[in-house]
């Protein structure tokens, strides 16, 4: 199924390999829904058209299991970047991390 686009003058796009990511949430952030398409490109008089090739779920799509799979992918793709780059896995300041994680319940606690 193809997509027709109306892109603004100035745009910058061109034909060839395209991707369209899609997600939506709740005005906190919860109920990630993500997926991406990738395909072709291209131009149809005044119009554009995508046309999907690969579907890729992404958050929120095919439960615990969906979650799982978007998860273990982005370590194999994180891992694979920084193997292509010749660099070190980044350290993580757990603790930093959880005492933001503390603040941010104690402000959204004090919202209610």
């Amino acid at each position: 199924m193809d997509l027709r686009l109306h892109l603004p003058a100035g745009a910058g796009a061109t034909p060839g390999p395209a991707s369209l990511l899609y997600h939506r949430h709740d005005e906190r952030l919860w109920g990630l829904l993500s997926f991406l398409l990738t395909g072709e490109l291209a131009q149809e008089g005044g119009d554009w058209v995508f046309r999907p090739a690969r579907f890729l779920p992404g958050m929120g799509i095919g439960g615990l299991r969906g979650y799982w799979r978007f998860v273990m992918q982005g370590r194999r793709t994180a891992a694979a970047y920084l193997a292509r780059r010749g660099l070190p896995r980044p350290q993580v300041a757990w603790d930093e991390m959880r005492a933001g994680l503390d603040l941010a319940r104690q402000m959204a606690e004090e919202e209610r």
